[in-house]
């Protein structure tokens, strides 16, 4: 690729990537056909939308949207809520609770789509 080329695809992807994240963190991920948006909260009380509970994250499948407690975390620990959330949405989207007593369908059903969200979420 020349290096005019490499530049225009180096910029399109940066000025993608400045749409998708705040802070490092993404406001919106792409999982299967859904995207979902992600709000960053301020207490754990404002994550559950019902409001009956403190959570660091829950995943609300109606309205396509993950809320996450962010205050004084670490960025691994709010990704790994981030993570969190969407193993629940590959678990819902591919009926693994169904499959509970097969672990090794679990784990490459799970293997498929980790990696189907991180290329369609990172490697662009």
């Amino acid at each position: 690729m020349d290096n005019k080329k490499s530049k225009k695809v180096a910029s399109a992807h940066n000025s993608r990537a400045a749409n998708c994240y705040t802070n490092g963190l993404p406001e919106k991920i792409k999982i299967f056909d859904v995207t979902y948006t992600i709000t960053y909260v301020d207490k754990p009380s404002e994550v559950d939308i019902w409001e009956r509970k403190s959570l660091f994250g829950q995943i609300d499948f109606w309205t396509r949207s993950i809320r996450i407690y962010k205050n004084d975390r670490t960025i691994e620990d709010i990704w790994q809520t981030i993570w969190h959330e969407v193993i629940h949405a590959i678990c819902d989207r591919m009926k693994i609770d169904d499959l509970i007593n097969e672990t090794e369908k679990v784990t490459d059903l799970l293997a498929t789509g980790i990696n189907l969200v991180i290329n369609d979420n990172f490697n662009k």
